[in-house]
């Protein structure tokens, strides 16, 4: 069946948003947009202007603080997906949770421009497990690692906040482990599978791969505490994840420092955990010079903001 036209009224409603943004009126931006979903249209805010089509049979939010409910309550950890392209490693990685974790560990998916399908994935899954899985729908334009986590952080009302890219398929109850590991001392802040250490002899420039107690754990899977995630949470000007989970791990080491005057305690328990990784298409497949220049930028602010801060590693 061919697609409908877009009627003028929603072009007209759209020439409107723009005046009200363009007078930073952004009360009346906002109604406007409100008007154009109840008219079954979404507008999205491109460089070239914007775009816009038919709403999809669920809500796309503006922002990644979404609607701003909480996530995951009654659970014990909250686990986000960023879904992004990859739906058949997505859906790999959910059914795996959902199979071989406990009931107390709820999902949040987040979707992000309905890439390839994504949202009506996302959605479906959600609808049928909602005791189990939540889905936040977001624009394409707010694909930002850092924010999106750090707002998910601030809904998340479980005690623990979990990372996992896709390509990470437990084979066990791998994120429930990870909780314990966190839970059975009160120093230890955060658990993941693989971890590193800070080379310091090489001036801070770069990690080494560790399993034990590390200075970081990486995001293929790693649990924070909640209230640890949120005093310390990941560097908003992150927008890619390589070498993020890095930064916001340094951030944490030197938040609980501050607190509480000792070291925090980050733990990698490596092959002991019941997990397996296929293609990590976040790296190898996304667009090399985007890849490389966000990587960069955020490695040079570790090393403005934490090279020579010693103290806020594990002992040597």
């Amino acid at each position: 069946m061919a697609e409908q036209p877009i009627p003028e009224s929603a072009h007209a409603l759209v020439a409107a948003r723009e005046a009200a943004r363009a007078a930073r009126d952004f009360t009346s931006a906002d109604a406007l947009r409100e008007q154009l979903r109840d008219a079954g249209f979404l507008v999205t805010d491109t460089p070239d202007g914007p775009v816009l089509a038919p709403a999809p049979p669920y809500r796309v939010d503006d922002r990644a603080v979404g609607d701003g409910s909480a996530l995951g309550v009654g659970a014990r950890v909250s686990v986000a997906v960023l879904v992004n392209s990859w739906v058949a490693d997505a859906d790999e990685c959910v059914r795996a949770l959902l199979a071989l974790e406990r009931a107390d560990v709820h999902i949040v998916l987040v979707d992000v421009g309905d890439r390839d399908g994504s949202g009506s994935w996302a959605q479906s899954l959600a609808d049928a497990q909602p005791e189990r899985v939540s889905v936040v729908h977001l624009p394409q334009s707010a694909d930002h690692w850092a924010r999106i986590h750090s707002d998910l952080i601030g809904r998340c009302s479980s005690d623990y906040y979990c990372v996992i890219d896709p390509s990470t398929v437990v084979t066990g109850d791998a994120v429930s482990r990870l909780c314990d590991a966190v839970a059975i001392q009160h120093d230890v802040i955060a658990a993941g599978w693989r971890g590193a250490d800070v080379d310091t002899a090489d001036a801070w420039r770069s990690v080494t791969g560790a399993d034990g107690e590390v200075d970081v754990v990486l995001s293929y899977l790693m649990v924070v505490r909640t209230d640890a995630a949120r005093a310390a949470s990941p560097d908003p000007k992150a927008r890619f994840y390589r070498n993020a989970d890095i930064e916001w791990c340094l951030a944490l080491r030197q938040w609980h420092l501050q607190q509480t005057g000792q070291p925090a305690r980050l733990v990698a328990l490596g092959d002991s955990l019941p997990a397996r990784q296929g293609r990590h298409h976040g790296y190898h497949d996304s667009d090399p010079d985007y890849r490389d220049r966000e990587s960069r930028k955020t490695y040079d602010r570790i090393l403005q903001r934490f090279r020579g801060r010693s103290e806020i590693l594990k002992p040597r």
